[in-house]
């Protein structure tokens, strides 16, 4: 079973999920969270920028199903036992991600459908779905699908704000 989550891991602690449910975390650097933060719930905000911050500091002012900052999120996954990924990590080199982890999950595949996932859930071809169906809301959030979207994006105050503050958790990741 296969489910996609933002929330946190005490929910996932909370629940009694069944035992064929396996949980990998996907890590991204908070600089690049904070870009795609911007697009998804501020993007018709002049502060988008600083509304997203105060959501991933710290002390974030609590949202939606979330009411922790970035740090904290991701820490309780990495202390969690499980595997966790790096979203750069998968998209320099995604099939052999996929291939590493559902071998530490003892998870058997088959080179060929790997392969065949990988290339019907590209960036490319999730975009083509998304403009064949009208889509506008995944659209605008699809960014350009690449990793260091935060140099030119985030001001150089906001950089140096995520990285002071989330820096043991950045460090972790093996975020610079």
């Amino acid at each position: 079973m296969v489910l996609k989550s933002h929330h946190p891991y005490e929910v996932f602690q909370r629940l009694r999920l069944p035992g064929n449910v396996k949980l990998v975390f996907i890590v991204r650097d908070p600089r690049d969270v904070a870009v795609s933060g911007m697009r998804y719930f501020y993007s018709d905000s002049r502060y988008s920028e600083t509304n997203m911050l105060n959501r991933m500091l710290p002390d974030a002012v609590p949202f939606d199903w979330n009411s922790i900052g970035w740090s904290e999120y991701v820490m309780s996954y990495l202390n969690a036992d499980m595997p966790h990924i790096k979203y750069e990590d998968l998209l320099a080199d995604t099939e052999n991600e996929l291939k590493r982890v559902l071998c530490e999950l003892d998870i058997g595949f088959q080179e060929d459908r790997i392969h065949e996932a990988v290339k019907n859930q590209s960036f490319a071809v999730a975009k083509a779905r998304y403009q064949k169906t009208g889509d506008k809301r995944k659209l605008e959030h699809m960014g350009s699908g690449k990793a260091g979207s935060f140099r030119g994006t985030l001001s150089q105050h906001t950089i140096n704000t995520i990285n002071r503050e989330m820096s043991a958790a950045m460090s972790a990741c093996g975020f610079t």
